[in-house]
């Protein structure tokens, strides 16, 4: 008896100075669930002083896995804890057994924590959590896809000409169980079509025909988890015309000639306005030249070359001609009279 008590005693001695607490457990919020319906699986690994710990990431062939968030609690004076949650997703109907998920750890026992030489004697082992059994069951109707989605198409043009490519392209929005959309095909009689994806949601096709086409709207039918019912997004359907070479040479040719008359109003605005500007300084000059003349024979100068304009300045040339300095100045002014009538309804000399 007291042999049994002693061995009882030695091994609680052995196992609190040479060991750590530690525990990996994973857990599902779903044990049943849809292809495509999501579920949180949640890894939580529980350890007291340890040196260095890895836990392994999730890796399944039928299922998608993204990581979600990442907490450690302190649970107790000793105890922490690291959770990991990750988004689940199943892509296949059935029962599956989800394998143990493995923690590598790396201790030092308790009994060697403050020796100098410590390292030595670390220690490193994997534990693993206890597998997980899930039914998956099949969407309703023979569906293959399950989320919330919308299509959402855009083309560059509607009218484009012959033999050359018009852009279609075709996006899928929302979330489910679409990884691509490499099953998105186009099929339009007399057009040749060319598929090309841009990325793994957004699908462009080079479209190219010598004939007016239809792009057909393109639909995806779903299986909506929330509502519990089959859904169906579509794009519209667009009408393309197709120019050919002879309504392509008519345009562009109308398009020339409305240049060219562009460019004739322009010409002739312009010569008007130069014009303009021509005469405005004609006569501003004439008026300065007529200002500045200190005698009859520099004002008989200026005026002599318009005197077959009008009568009345023929006559004053005559007079000026006649007339004696001292009815200079009157003249003079008279002339600056008669040559502002003669230019004030003109835009030029004649």
């Amino acid at each position: 008896m007291q042999t049994s008590l002693f061995r009882a005693f030695l091994g609680v001695f052995i196992f609190c100075t040479f060991t750590h607490a530690y525990s990996f457990k994973a857990s599902m919020d779903k044990m049943t669930l849809m292809v495509g319906e999501k579920a949180v699986l949640r890894l939580a690994f529980c350890y007291d002083n340890l040196e260095e710990y890895t836990l392994e990431e999730p890796q399944l062939q039928y299922f998608n896995v993204t990581p979600l968030s990442e907490d450690e609690t302190q649970e107790s004076h000793h105890i922490s804890c690291v959770t990991q949650r990750y988004a689940f997703m199943a892509k296949k109907a059935g029962d599956f057994t989800l394998p143990r998920f493995k923690a590598h750890i790396e201790y030092i026992p308790l009994a060697y924590q403050e020796r100098y030489n410590k390292n030595h004697y670390l220690q490193k082992i994997d534990i693993f959590t206890k597998p997980l059994s899930l039914h998956v069951s099949p969407l309703p109707h023979g569906l293959r896809v399950s989320g919330v989605y919308h299509l959402v198409a855009s083309l560059d043009k509607t009218e484009v000409d012959a033999q050359k490519p018009l852009h279609f392209t075709v996006e899928l929005k929302g979330e489910g169980n679409v990884e691509n959309i490499d099953f998105l095909a186009l099929n339009i009689p007399h057009a040749l079509v060319y598929p090309h994806k841009t990325n793994t949601r957004s699908k462009t096709f080079d479209i190219v025909s010598d004939e007016n086409y239809t792009i057909p709207a393109i639909s995806l039918t779903y299986f909506n988890q929330a509502h519990q019912m089959v859904e169906i997004t579509h794009t519209e359907a667009y009408q393309i015309t197709v120019l050919s070479s002879s309504v392509k040479k008519s345009k562009s040719t109308w398009v020339l000639v409305f240049i060219i008359l562009v460019y004739l109003c322009l010409f002739f605005y312009l010569y008007t306005v130069f014009r303009q500007i021509a005469w405005v300084d004609e006569k501003q000059m004439l008026a300065k030249r007529i200002n500045k003349a200190k005698s009859k024979k520099e004002l008989l100068k200026v005026i002599a070359p318009y005197m077959h304009k009008s009568k009345a300045l023929e006559r004053l040339v005559y007079r000026l001609e006649e007339s004696e300095e001292r009815a200079f100045k009157g003249l003079k002014k008279e002339t600056t009279t008669q040559m502002r009538l003669l230019t004030q309804n003109s835009n030029k000399f004649i």
